[in-house]
Order: structure tokens, then sequence, then C-alpha cells
């Protein structure tokens, strides 16, 4: 059968990364998606005379996932390498598929590591397509079912073999608990994202165990480094909480002394049995040249199902800071994994009732709920992706508040800066309106469901409408309603500096800092670095942004983290050590975010080499703030003033939440024309009381 042409549309679709090597394997696959009705993007659809770079990133970025065809001919292929950056550093989700035993190099070895492949070369064509189809599925969503009638028997066939595997009384448990879901969902839907796993399924809980760590090569030298690991571990698991906003949702870390007994060799159904946890976390050390590997996996002790593993390396120059390091993240992650599991099993058991539209819906959000974890843990996952699955739930059942929510959350963010403004604006109140009128249309009415529309109205108010009156009444009850949630601090801090008033600023950020912020703890060290480095405090912003990058080692939040963290050192005159974060960052995104450093880049002395990125650059809302930055560090105002107006009428985050303080705009602020700027700026926001009677103040000193 001959290959349809790579598609090309609107609707969701897979990236196939392969080497052309290997093409007879793969054109098996690309003829089984296309007798399916999955869309599939490959390169041989690029048109005559298209520019491949652009063409091969838009496709990429787009996509709903990559699935990568790993063999020893694409680890060595640049063309395949590139494209498996692009998606780790753009947060698509990668599918590796094995095509043979291949030994990875060092930097695919570092991006794939975590993430579950499908050895094709090894199964079956039966169990591999069985797989690679739910695979798909848990990317793709119900989406994926539609249409195909042979892979829904498929589906039926494994759902029926694996059910009747069951313990009657389990079965039993899991009609139940699906009628529970429908329940939860529609008497208050925020409580189904935050606490659902735990609540309604007694046998899916979080509680983890981290067994002692092995000394893979029994070498005497590492004996106390992999004792004192261990316990880093222990430790920081028990203060990790994956909840977003510092709620309790059921994490449990056995108490260090139950598992440590239970020794390095316990099965995993000795965790199970003797520690009542659910989840064992197992690591082993091994001796390198010039430093240590650490190997490290998490694992369901009900099933033996491996839910995530990583192999860190590190130098031996500091080994107890880099005991604490590995420790952290470790925790962080398997936090963040182990919540993402929870979704992943509660879509399961939605899976036998996914004829009802109902349950079809809900399994749709489950899934969504799962993307949404690992985006914002900064695991990978795709707001593209996100938005579709939730838009299919809502298609399923337009009567789920959760939904609009979620959507809401996710456009006020303008799709992680991809939607123009006005669309924005549009899609998030029309979401949040929907919720609204669900709210007042239920009974009995939840309160938890009313704080969420308050959350998610409080921070469109303030990103897309510059209401920070209405954002500070949504916000404040939000704090009263959740007072450990860091984030409502995070954004009376955020209006604060809008405002221009330091003191509130500097107080709100102190007591967010000290509360948790769960799996979005990198999100708020980049966020607390930027207004630190917009009030000018350099050090305190290199601290924090230092914390974030002990809990994110790759992707986009990486990056921006280390450019943050160099920009506090260029602040702070600590110039070599701003350079070699900027070198390190460069070659995560440099290629796809240039503009993000050219004012960091100018601040190096690197002059000419900025004026080459400017002139590939036209001002237009995406750049402007970049550009405005850069025009004023070069000292051409004219230019700057005319970019900063447009990145201001676009509402742009990092222009609006620097401009009264930041020292960069400095040549701005002691310019005539910055008066009417603020005018501007005026003429567009709402302030709150407090900003009133700031400017009172300031007005009778002028007098």
């Amino acid at each position: 059968m001959a290959l349809a042409p790579a598609y090309k549309g609107n609707d969701a679709y897979v990236f196939v990364s392969y080497s052309h090597v290997d093409s007879a394997l793969v054109a098996e696959d690309l003829a089984w998606f296309q007798e399916h009705n999955l869309n599939v993007w490959y390169d041989e659809g690029i048109e005559g005379g298209t520019e491949w770079r652009e063409e091969i990133a838009r496709a990429l970025k787009n996509a709903s996932l990559v699935l990568f065809y790993v063999s020893e001919n694409s680890v060595v292929s640049e063309n395949c390498r590139k494209e498996v950056n692009l998606a780790d550093l753009s947060k698509v989700p990668i599918l590796p598929v094995l095509l043979s035993e291949t030994e990875l190099p060092t930097g695919l070895d570092l991006t794939l590591s975590d993430r579950q492949a499908i050895h094709r070369y090894s199964q079956s064509d039966h169990d591999y397509r069985t797989k690679l189809h739910s695979r798909l599925l848990s990317y793709l969503g119900s989406e994926f079912e539609s249409g195909q009638p042979e892979i829904r028997q498929l589906e039926a066939d494994v759902s029926e073999s694996a059910a009747a595997q069951l313990p009657r009384s389990k079965a039993k448990n899991l009609s139940i608990a699906a009628l529970a879901v429908a329940v939860a969902i529609g008497a208050a839907s925020y409580y189904l994202f935050v606490f659902l796993p735990q609540t309604l399924f007694p046998g899916i809980e979080m509680s983890v165990a981290v067994l002692p760590f092995e000394n893979t090569n029994h070498d005497p030298e590492l004996e106390s480094f992999v004792t004192s690991l261990s316990e880093a571990t222990v430790r920081h698991m028990a203060d990790a909480q994956p909840c977003m906003g510092g709620e309790d949702c059921g994490f449990r870390a056995i108490p260090r002394r139950e598992s440590f007994n239970l020794g390095a060799n316990a099965s995993l159904s000795e965790v199970h049995d003797q520690l009542n946890a659910n989840f064992a976390v197992t690591g082993g050390v091994i001796k390198l040249d010039e430093g240590v590997q650490v190997n490290v996996e998490l694992s369901r002790t009900t099933d033996g199902f491996l839910v995530w593993s990583r192999a860190y390396q590190g130098s031996l120059t500091n080994p107890a800071e880099l005991q604490n390091d590995f420790a952290l993240h470790i925790s962080h992650l398997v936090a963040a994994r182990v919540w993402h599991d929870r979704f992943a099993q509660l879509q399961e058991t939605l899976k036998p009732y996914n004829t009802f539209g109902m349950y079809k819906g809900m399994r749709n959000m489950v899934i969504a709920m799962g993307e949404f974890v690992l985006i914002r843990s900064g695991e990978g996952g795709s707001w593209q992706v996100f938005e579709r699955l939730t838009k299919l739930a809502l298609e399923e059942d337009p009567n789920i508040g959760f939904p609009n929510l979620m959507l809401a959350n996710a456009y006020w963010q303008r799709l992680n800066e991809s939607m123009a403004l006005e669309d924005a604006r549009r899609e998030t109140f029309a979401a949040l309106s929907l919720a609204e009128r669900l709210y007042e249309d239920s009974e009995p009415k939840s309160a938890i469901f009313l704080n969420s529309i308050r959350w998610q109205r409080g921070q469109a108010y303030i990103r897309l409408e510059l209401d920070y009156r209405q954002g500070k009444e949504d916000l404040q009850q939000v704090m009263d309603f959740t007072p450990l949630n860091m984030w409502p601090y995070y954004w009376m801090a955020n209006i604060a500096l809008r405002e221009g008033r330091r003191q509130a600023v500097t107080e709100y950020l102190s007591q967010a800092s000290k509360l948790q912020g769960g799996i979005q703890q990198p999100v708020f060290h980049i966020v607390e670095g930027m207004s630190l480095l917009a009030l000018g405090e350099y050090e305190r912003a290199v601290e924090s942004t230092r914390k974030g990058l002990k809990l994110s080692l790759e992707g986009s939040e990486r990056a921006e983290l280390l450019r943050l963290s160099a920009a506090g050192l260029q602040g702070a005159n600590r110039f070599d050590e701003a350079r070699e974060l900027l070198d390190e960052a460069w070659k995560m995104d440099g290629d796809t975010n240039a503009k993000a450093y050219m004012r960091l880049l100018y601040a190096d002395g690197q002059h000419e080499r900025v004026r080459d990125l400017m002139a590939q650059l036209t001002l237009e809302p995406a750049t402007a703030g970049y550009m405005a930055e850069t025009y004023t560090a070069m000292g051409d105002l004219d230019r700057a003033f005319e970019a900063i107006e447009v990145a201001v009428i676009d509402r742009d985050y990092r222009v609006l939440d620097s401009l009264r303080f930041a020292d960069w705009w400095i040549p701005v602020r002691d310019d005539p024309r910055y008066t009417a700027l603020l005018d501007l700026i005026d003429s567009m926001s709402t302030y709150t009381d407090e900003y009133q009677v700031a400017r009172d103040k300031e007005a009778a000193k002028v007098l």
C-alpha cells in the first residue's frame, strides 16, 4: 500500500523521527497508522523548496507526540538528535521505539533515560502493536480510538483478558469506584484533581518506600557516599509533596527505620506487604573515572511496573553537596511521577466504561490531568496535547466544570505564549463563564469549586486585563480559603511590583517562599527570580534560581533558570560565572530561543553577535519585549520606546513586571517620554486601593 503524504492540518498528529536507513521497518508502522486513521507527519512530506529546518521545527513543535525509532543508525543521525532535543525543549512528549538493541550516546541517554521505551525488536507483532496502541492512547486520548474497529477489538480483547484475572471483589470495587468518580466530578471538579486518586481509590495510594541504595561494584571508597545518599533521599522524600499549592494530597513517605530494616534486597511484594507501600525507590551507585553514576528506579509494588528511572552523574569534588543535590531532585521527581501514575491508573480503571459519553469525557480529563502534572513538574508534557484532551472531555460531557477551569488556566498563560492576546482573552473568559454557570446551576454548591473559579479568574484579570483591583479581590479570597498555598502570595507580590510598591513585593515574596510549591517549585523559583531581578536584589535572585536549578536538570525551565541566574550574576558584577551559565543555557535552546539571550549577551560584551541576532528579528508582540531591552542596552531609545509600546499593548508580563524598578530600564525612566508611557499603562490598568494611597502620599511629598 502506498503511503499517504505527511499530515498537514489542525488536528492532532504524531511526528515520526527516524533514520532513512531504517525506512523499510518504519514504513510498516506508517502503513499501520494510515490504516487506522492516525495522522502522522514524516519528512517525506516536505514540499520542494521548503526550508528543511523551519518545516521540521514547525511540524515538531505542533505535534502531540514524537515517535522516535531508536537504532544504531538513528542515534548517530544529526537530524534525529536535533529533532529529539527540540522535542525535549519544546516539551513535546517523546515515545522511543527500539528497532534493535542500541547503546545510546550520552546526550540521548540523558534525554531519554526517564522515558519508557517499547522494545519492538524483542516482541511479537501482536504484543508490539498492543503496547504501541496502549501508549498512543495514553498520549492521544480516546480520539485515537474513534473510527478504528480493529483497534477497539484489540483493546477489548486485552481488557477482557486482564479483567478475567481480577478477583471478583476487585472488579466490583472498580465499578463502584467509576460511579464514585462521576459523583465527585459533578459535585466538585477541583476535588478530583487534588484529592481523588487517594480518596476514592483506597488501593491507589501514594505511599513510597526508599530502600537503601546499593554499592553496585562493592567499592569500599563509595560505601560512605552510598549510605549518605540513601539517608538524604529518605530525608527529602519525607518533605516532598506533589500537590500544587501545598495541599496535602495523600503523598506519604515510609519512615527510614522501617524501609531500611527491610533492606536493599527486599522484593517489591515484600515492600508492599510489610511496609504497606505502593511504590518503591531503589538505586545503585557506580564509580566512574571522574566521579559517580547513580541509577534510580521508581516501581509499583503491586505489579512491578517501572514508573520512572533516571541516571545521574556527577563529580565527587564535594560529595556532601552532590548527595544533597541528587537526593533533592530524586524526591521532587518521584513525587511528581507518583502523582502522574495515579492518574494513569485512574484512566485505566475508567477504560471499561469508555462507551458511555460521561465516562469517556472523564477519562480524557484524567489523561489531561496527567499531562498537566508533567508540564508543571518540568518532566515534559505539551500544552497543545493538554488543550486537545480537555476539549475532548467537554465534547463528551459539557457539564463537567473542571475542564473549563483547566482550559482557562492554559489560556491565560496563552498556551505557553503561543496565543494572540485577543484569542487568549476570549477563550479564557468564555471558559470561566461556563464554569461559573455550572457552579450557579449546581446543588449543593461546592466551596472548593468556587475557590477554583476565583483562583483562575484572579490570575486572568491580572495577566490579561491588567485589572489588579479585581484580581486582588479574588486572590484574597483564595488566600483565606487555602492559606498554605504559596501562589496567591506570589500574585499579590506581582500586583505590588506592577504598582511600584517595593516593600509589599518583598513582604509577599518572603511569605510565599516559606510555603511549598509541590511539583511547581521550579516554576516558583523562576518567577521569584524574575521579581528579585526587577528589584535589583541580584544575590537573592541568584540564590533562588540556583535552588530551582537543583530541581530542574533539563528542558526549557532549566534554560530559563540558567538565564535568570546569569542575569543575577551580571548584576552582581560576576561576569565570568555568568558567562558559564549563559553558555550552558545557549546549548539547550539558543538555536530556537535566541531572542531571550540578547540583553545578557550584550551586557557580556558580545555586541556584534547581538546585532546579528537583532537583524534577524522583526518587531512584533512575540519579540517586542526582548527587542526593547536590547535597544535600551544599545542606547537606541527611539526604537526602544517603539518596542516597549508594542509590548505593553500586548500585556507582555516581562516588561510590565520590570519597568518601574529594573536597572536595565534606567535609561528609559530617565527619558521624558517615560511619562507618556506610564500614562498609556495607566489607561489600560485598574489599580488597587493600596496603589492609590501610595500615589497620594507621593503627590503630598511633591507639594
